[in-house]
């Protein structure tokens, strides 16, 4: 199964695709070995519940996203910042 991947590393997004027989393991690769925040601890309700009690952001957000590939549609399958300048 194809897994179209969006991950925001620095300042700027890729959008890439790659080949793997479970998302979920593949969303604990993430999380463990790249590093990135795949599931966002507190949920957001507890963040706003946090910031409307001590008045500060506890909100931190997944800074990478997963979707299936689906043939024949109109998904982006590959880009990079660098594609502009090309």
């Amino acid at each position: 199964m194809k897994v179209i991947i969006s991950d925001y590393s620095g300042y700027y997004e890729r959008i890439y695709t790659v080949e793997t027989k479970s998302i979920f393991l593949l969303k604990l690769k993430y999380q463990f070995i790249k590093r990135y925040t795949v599931w966002c601890f507190p949920t957001l309700t507890m963040a706003k519940l946090a910031h409307r009690w001590f008045g500060k952001s506890i909100y931190k957000g997944s800074n990478v996203s997963f979707e299936k590939f689906i043939p024949g549609s109109d998904q982006i399958t590959n880009w990079s910042p660098y594609d502009n300048f090309r």
